[in-house]
């Protein structure tokens, strides 16, 4: 089926899925609240990633800017069934820049503490793993990210992290165009791959091309001049097939500004009923 796409648009603040077989777009629909109405935020807030954290689909992870609160939007489908402050032991935690909120992923090694929030340093490099029980918002604990000996690892520009999906984060080298696959156990790095093409060589890819979204084994891209996003089907660090995001009807989806993509994850089929008159 492939991954969802996530979408926000700056001048109206509506938030929108698109619902993807493979490349086909088969589907949207605006994001609406608990009540099926359609619903608009931006603003101090913005999406930082998307995740399946409390295990009925995809969930949205804002951050305000101004707050530095982090908020899950619980999802059903297209409707949001519930909203929380992510929080400790000791209640709500706010943390802002230079901790930015780059992904999330799974990184337990058992049935509690699976699912986690990342966070990267800008400032210091670090790249840090909250854990966070299933079915909950409350952080059970933090760690920083280690490298293959265990020794805590710092990574700069022009090094950045583009995606992080279970227990790989992706980065991209904005000098080099190389695309980067670490693959994680819990929060120490197991092995690092380059991206390669379909016969083996190493691909580089830059500007205006840039990476917005990663799921299983899908890397998504965008032509910030073409608008073009295209789908790269992987085989772990092996690019396997490459394919333009199509509309209903087949032909080639070209989106730009203000509309941006925020997210790629798996949006249940509103499996929730909305209420009469909710926008269809």
């Amino acid at each position: 089926m492939g991954a969802d796409i996530l979408w926000h648009n700056s001048s109206t603040n509506e938030t929108q899925i698109w619902f993807m077989n493979g490349p086909q777009l088969t589907g949207r629909t605006p994001v609406v609240a608990e009540n099926g109405k359609a619903i608009f935020v931006g603003p101090p807030w913005k999406i930082v990633a998307t995740g399946d954290l409390h295990l009925r689909g995809a969930d949205i992870v804002w951050h305000n800017d101004v707050s530095s609160e982090t908020q899950i939007w619980e999802m059903e489908g297209r409707r949001v069934s519930g909203r929380r402050t992510v929080a400790d032991q000791n209640g709500p935690i706010f943390v802002g820049s230079p901790w930015n909120i780059v992904g999330t992923g799974r990184f337990g090694e058992g049935s509690d503490n699976d699912t986690g929030i990342v966070w990267y340093n800008s400032a210091t490099g670090e790249t840090q793993v909250w854990l966070m029980r299933n079915l909950s918002v409350e952080v059970t604990g933090r760690a920083t990210v280690v490298d293959e000996n265990g020794n805590a690892i710092f990574v700069g520009p022009p090094w950045e992290i583009v995606g992080v999906h279970d227990r790989e984060i992706v980065w991209h080298n904005s000098s080099s165009n190389e695309t980067q696959i670490w693959f994680l156990k819990g929060h120490q790095l197991t092995r690092r791959a380059t991206v390669v093409d379909e016969n083996g060589n190493a691909i580089f890819v830059g500007l205006p091309w840039s990476i917005v979204g990663t799921i299983d084994e899908e890397i998504v891209w965008l032509n910030n001049s073409s608008n073009e996003a295209q789908i790269w089907v992987m085989n772990e660090h092996q690019v396997t097939g490459r394919a333009t995001v199509v509309d209903e009807n087949g032909n080639a989806a070209f989106v730009g500004p203000p509309w941006s993509i925020v997210g790629t994850d798996r949006f249940l089929r509103d499996p929730v009923p909305l209420p009469p008159g909710a926008p269809a």
